[in-house]
């Protein structure tokens, strides 16, 4: 094998080894959401989803709109932007460099006319990393259980099984937590909503919830006296 030819075939396996990492390095996407007068949104939740919709990163935007977030690797991407009160949209992202600079994003008000019918909303307030509910009297007046509460809330992209047990957003299965605890499906259908004092909706979780793809705390009223047991029987 002459000299020449080892240079060579080194020449390559360095290109390749280059083009390996510029392949693997995380790559930044950033942006700017606004609402329909061109102000920043702030808060608003920006998902990065893979073309099937899969989950890959979530982050919120700050107090004028923008946001950055990365992706593992080059390639197409779906970017799911979300905020109370507007439109969920979704664009193509196409990411070839190590950072893209997208165009700034419009969401629209989301308006239900429902005629002459009056809706008493529950109160959706976003803080700086989630979304804060507090239930309306006729929501817990009608709900039997913790999923029948999250069902009437109908926070926007979440979903609710109330057979089977199940809370899921975009990205997959919503974690659920009862006064920062981690609850199982009994003990949500245990629930009484009547001592649910309000929900925290994280939508890209920090913290202690970091590792759920999303989480859902029900913070309880403290009573001072009296409570409740549940308990499954058969009757034989």
């Amino acid at each position: 094998m002459t000299s020449s030819y080892l240079l060579k075939l080194t020449g390559l396996s360095i290109l390749i080894f280059t083009l390996s990492l510029s392949c693997l390095r995380a790559q930044n996407i950033r942006g700017t959401v606004w609402d329909e007068n061109h102000n920043g949104l702030s808060y608003a939740t920006v998902r990065l989803l893979h073309p099937d919709s899969i989950f890959v990163a979530g982050v919120c935007t700050d107090s004028v709109g923008h946001y950055q977030i990365k992706a593992s690797y080059t390639g197409n991407y779906l970017l799911g932007i979300s905020s109370i009160g507007f439109k969920t949209k979704f664009i193509p992202v196409h990411v070839l460099q190590d950072e893209v600079r997208l165009e700034p994003v419009v969401l629209d008000v989301e308006a239900v006319r429902l005629g002459e019918v009056m809706v008493n909303a529950s109160s959706f307030i976003r803080q700086k990393d989630h979304v804060l509910i507090i239930p309306e009297k006729t929501q817990v007046r009608h709900s039997a259980s913790g999923y029948d509460l999250l069902y009437r809330l109908m926070i926007p992209e979440v979903e609710v099984d109330r057979i089977n047990g199940k809370v899921s957003a975009i990205g997959g299965e919503t974690t659920l937590y009862i006064d920062g605890r981690k609850a199982d499906a009994r003990e949500i259908r245990n629930l009484n909503p009547k001592d649910v004092e309000k929900i925290e909706y994280y939508d890209v979780p920090t913290g202690k919830y970091m590792n759920d793809i999303s989480a859902i705390n029900f913070v309880m009223k403290q009573h001072e006296s009296g409570g409740y047991v549940s308990f499954n029987a058969d009757q034989k």
